[in-house]
């Protein structure tokens, strides 16, 4: 749920210019000549991305589990 809600963040943030905890945790990790709003909004939408391929990683493999472990169920039943 919180993920479609960082971009609203960053409006808030960088175009209104009230820097908030985001803006300020992004800056601790880059220089001084880069702090601008496309260091913030690019930070964010690369933190963004990776939380959806890490969300489609995890739900293949718990699709994968899912199935292995119904099918074993259901061929312990028919052998019973």
């Amino acid at each position: 749920m919180p993920v479609p809600l960082l971009m609203p963040l960053m409006v808030d943030e960088v175009l209104l210019e009230e820097p908030g905890p985001t803006v300020a945790f992004i800056q601790q990790f880059s220089p001084d000549s880069w702090h601008g709003p496309v260091l913030y909004i690019l930070a964010v939408l690369l933190f963004t991305l990776v939380l959806r391929v890490a969300s489609v990683i995890l739900n293949v493999a718990q699709s994968r589990y899912f199935t292995l472990i119904a099918k074993r169920i259901t061929f312990r039943i028919r052998q019973n």
